[in-house]
């Protein structure tokens, strides 16, 4: 990264590829990108602190050489939307202009030059990035932040060993590579399924992502919809292929609100517990698919046989073995382990009292 240079704000470009953007204006013209920003974002802080103090050196944009005499700016859109706003670069966009703040002419032509960091690549501020904003202080919302892992994942796929790739995105952005894997898997799911399979995934992803994420750490769900275990790069990538259409567009319909408003079936995240366990109870699963009553499949879930309970603890149970085999480092390992440790107790002692249960109904039957 060169030293930070003075470049006029008309030779700097919205990067149209920035995460934090909705998918849809992905590629937008700069245009379409400050409308979004003018309307979604809060410029107006931003101008009447330029207005107030002009631009701060103290905090440069950061951007990448394009062409000659052009930078894409991949950090700072926001500061770079409203500068183009105050200086009405943008002739088609006059009509979102600040009118309520002044700014004087000296204070417009020092604004005609911002502060930069010039990299060389994209790849050469990803650690800055993702320090920034998938582990550090200003953290961007679950839903870009796997859109920006996405791109990086892609990226080292294509250089690195498939064992190396989650690793190394990690050091990258100040995560773990089971961080790093988790939102891969989950944006790369939802994209797979509206690629694949054509199924609306807009609203989950843009509103409910977080809600997606927690499904995820749901075993029951993974079985559902037929998502395996997998460690490595390419791994990962054939598991999400593998995963099954049905089970998809069930849970994506389950999870997204209705068209019509309604909110969705399953409400919030604290419901994903119960409604992981209900998709694998065959009783509360019809029951759920005929009425579309959560809390009525719920009710049959808990009132099912002692049998009908346990063969749902154990399918839970083998697929956080698998997991847990799978893993490169568990968080909060030693608590982990004391449940563990809990759960194999209760495991011995239910199984000798219906061990004695059934000793005592062959002493009746004989």
């Amino acid at each position: 990264m060169r030293q930070v240079e003075k470049i006029p704000v008309k030779d700097l470009f919205l990067d149209s590829h920035n995460p934090r953007l909705p998918e849809h204006l992905d590629g937008a013209t700069e245009a379409e990108i400050v409308r979004h920003l003018r309307v979604e974002e809060a410029l107006e802080e931003l101008a009447q602190s330029f207005a107030d103090n002009g631009y701060f050196d103290t905090d440069p944009l950061v951007a990448v050489e394009a062409e000659s005499g052009r930078y894409i700016v991949v950090e700072g859109n926001r500061r770079l939307a409203t500068l183009k706003i105050v200086l009405g670069l943008i002739p088609e966009l006059e009509d979102l202009q600040f009118s309520t703040i002044e700014f004087s002419a000296e204070l417009l032509k020092d604004l005609k030059e911002v502060p930069c960091f010039v990299a060389d690549s994209r790849e050469d501020v990803t650690r800055f990035i993702g320090f920034r904003h998938i582990g550090g202080l200003r953290l961007w919302p679950p839903e870009a932040k796997a859109r920006f892992v996405y791109q990086a994942v892609e990226r080292e796929g294509a250089r690195l060993p498939d064992a190396e790739v989650f690793k190394e995105v990690g050091r990258q952005t100040g995560s773990n590579a089971q961080g790093v894997r988790n939102l891969y898997v989950a944006i790369c799911l939802l994209r797979h399924a509206r690629e694949e399979w054509g199924v609306n995934v807009a609203s989950l992803q843009s509103e409910r992502f977080g809600v997606w994420q927690r499904a995820l750490s749901s075993s029951e769900i993974k079985d559902f919809i037929g998502l395996k275990a997998a460690r490595d790069f390419r791994e990962v990538k054939q598991a999400i292929e593998q995963t099954r259409e049905k089970g998809m567009r069930e849970v994506v319909l389950d999870l997204s609100p209705k068209v019509s408003g309604r909110p969705p079936l399953v409400r919030d995240s604290r419901m994903i517990t119960e409604y992981g366990m209900i998709l694998v109870n065959p009783e509360a699963y019809v029951l759920l698919r005929e009425t579309n009553d959560f809390e009525a499949a719920r009710q049959r879930l808990a009132s099912g046989s002692v049998a009908d309970r346990l063969r749902s603890l154990c399918e839970r149970a083998s697929q956080i073995l698998e997991e847990v085999g799978a893993s490169e480092k568990i968080e909060r390992v030693e608590e982990a382990s004391s449940f563990a440790d809990r759960l194999a107790n209760f495991a011995k002692n239910t199984a000798a009292l219906l061990k004695a249960k059934i000793a005592e109904e062959k002493g009746v039957d004989g």
